[in-house]
């Protein structure tokens, strides 16, 4: 599960916590700059504290009706996480999404 551990107003470019986030996000927003935009922003939104990664990514995908990969919706949450903007919550028993399997070693609390 994750959860916010920042409010306020939020500008994609600021979530990017090094260098490499930073090239990663720019060629995303490159690439589809509204599109890339809209999904960033959603899957942030679908940070709740209650969902995990896949359901926060399913939830924004259907939400923001645009189609979001694992592979991008993982980058962002590490992107996130790096930045401060979401924690891991080890709580299992409140996440929507029970199959999906919680990894300590990659997404410490």
């Amino acid at each position: 599960m994750l959860a916010r551990a920042a409010l306020g107003p939020v500008n994609p470019r600021a979530l990017a916590a090094t260098a490499a986030d930073r090239a990663w996000l720019a060629e995303r927003l490159a690439e589809d700059r509204g599109g890339s935009h809209a999904r960033v922003l959603t899957l942030l939104r679908a940070v709740d504290g209650r969902r995990g990664r896949r359901s926060a990514a399913w939830w924004a995908a259907l939400a923001g009706e645009l189609p979001i990969s694992v592979a991008f919706a993982d980058r962002v949450f590490d992107m996130l996480h790096r930045a401060g903007w979401v924690v891991p919550v080890l709580n299992p028993a409140e996440d929507l999404n029970a199959a999906e399997d919680f990894d300590a070693t990659r997404h410490p609390a």
